[in-house]
């Protein structure tokens, strides 16, 4: 059998390396696979064998004393993240502080630092029930003794609490500025759940979109909808604004009849089928993330398109977990996992981003 290149080993080396950091490194112990870390290590016990049999060339040991390196700490890793999951309360603790911190990236980035007057406040709301939820499993856990989970339960209640008072900041913001200022505020908000429909269901297939999201979409308009037109009530005269209360009308309609076409579509499928649906939209995402931020410059990416693919995401996770929630379908948990994991990379790779944009 031919033996591998230095060149070769080097680029495995650092596929392994690469696996490493993006699935354990910095990762709840408690939730990490096993099984994967043990064939990482398998995999560069084997390369700094054949590593050994090509001699004393200042490259090859150089790649040996590395590999070395990082093996003898993946074992360390591995010891740790077997006492780590001793305990099957640890475990479920742990999922559920990575729920919570997905909760926190997205208020990030769509919250933090952003003009209150143009949030999405239903989305916000949306947050907090995800916070109300998590919240009360995290209780059962910490009441078995976790320490972890008691500690991060202190933190969930913290920034739900925060979340709760910014939904009222937000709603006291629309009402501010004069009636002109409140019309474009309006526009403003409305463009935002035409940007959302485009880019979650224009050309997206409906049984792998999220009910509940665009039911959300409708909600947000007709709001929106009527305070356009109580401003008309008022007085303000502005062509600009009737427009923009025949533009909402026509979304509307749309979108009306297109959650009556997803629902319908739920209704002839098993949620056997509905999960694989949805592991399929979950490889589209992460397909489009490797064509357009896999080892990419971070200082020429896009950082909105990487927030809607974390918003995609989050709704594929949502809808897998309700299906978890009501019956049991190996591959749908397999693949709620693989989603989970996603989205901590993509959230991190967010940052990453943000920063390296940020200093540039």
């Amino acid at each position: 059998m031919k033996k591998p290149t230095l060149q070769e080993m080097k680029d495995d080396a650092n596929e392994i390396y690469e696996t490493y950091r993006a699935r354990f490194a910095g990762q709840p112990r408690a939730t990490r696979n096993l099984q994967e870390l043990n064939d990482l290590i398998a995999r560069l016990s084997k390369l700094i064998s054949n590593a050994r049999e090509m001699g004393t060339n200042p490259a090859v040991v150089t790649l040996i004393d590395t590999a070395q390196e990082n093996l003898t700490r993946y074992r360390e890793e591995q010891k740790e993240i077997r006492a780590a999951q001793e305990n099957p309360y640890v475990i479920e603790g742990a999922r559920l502080a990575s729920q919570a911190n997905r909760v926190f990236d997205m208020y990030t980035r769509h919250y933090a630092g952003q003009d209150r007057g143009t949030r999405d406040v239903l989305l916000l709301k949306e947050l907090v029930q995800e916070l109300n939820e998590i919240e009360r499993e995290m209780n059962f856990i910490a009441d078995h003794g976790v320490k972890a989970t008691i500690e991060d339960l202190k933190t969930v209640k913290t920034q739900k609490q925060a979340y709760e008072t910014e939904v009222v900041q937000i709603e006291r913001a629309r009402e501010t500025g004069t009636q002109e200022e409140q019309a474009s505020r309006l526009a403003t908000l409305a463009n935002n759940q035409f940007s959302l429909y485009n880019s979650h269901f224009a050309g997206k297939r409906r049984l792998s979109r999220r009910p509940e999201l665009i039911q959300r979409m409708i909600s947000n308009l007709e709001d929106y909808q009527r305070r356009m037109e109580q401003l008309d009530k008022d007085g303000y005269s502005s062509d600009v604004n009737k427009r923009n209360m025949e533009i909402v009308r026509q979304n509307l309609e749309m979108y009306r009849g297109e959650i009556v076409e997803i629902r319908k579509a739920r209704e002839e499928v098993t949620l056997q089928d509905l999960a694989g649906v949805l592991g399929g939209a979950a490889n589209d995402v992460m397909g489009e993330y490797r064509e357009h931020f896999a080892g990419k410059d971070r200082k020429t990416r896009e950082l909105q398109k990487l927030s809607t693919m974390c918003d995609e995401l989050r709704d594929i996770a949502l809808q897998m977990n309700a299906i978890a929630r009501t019956v049991d379908i190996d591959f749908n948990e397999k693949n709620f996992e693989i989603v989970s994991e996603s989205r901590a990379m993509y959230e991190a790779e967010y940052k990453e981003i943000k920063t390296a944009q940020s200093a540039s």
